[in-house]
């Protein structure tokens, strides 16, 4: 999954919202970018986990946000000159 090596860099991605608005969002996967008090307590099961939902930290908002895969619109390129 390429959103998933995107934020797990804290590069840009540009998702929709349940609301249909499209933003961009920076996240994280890295908990050394978490403040301590926003780690996860505990643990999740990825065998039962449902797979169309990608949960991440998002570094703007300074909270977890997960996202539904179907509502994923794409990356935010770097321009280089």
């Amino acid at each position: 999954m390429r959103s998933a090596n995107y934020i797990r860099k804290n590069k840009p991605v540009i998702l929709r919202g349940k609301d249909g608005s499209i933003r961009e969002a920076i996240g994280t996967l890295d908990f050394g970018l978490i403040p301590t008090e926003h780690l996860p307590k505990g643990t999740a099961d990825s065998e039962t986990s449902e797979v169309s939902t990608f949960a991440y930290y998002d570094l703007i908002a300074g909270g977890w946000r997960s996202f539904c895969l179907d509502n994923f619109i794409g990356f935010v390129e770097q321009v280089t000159d």
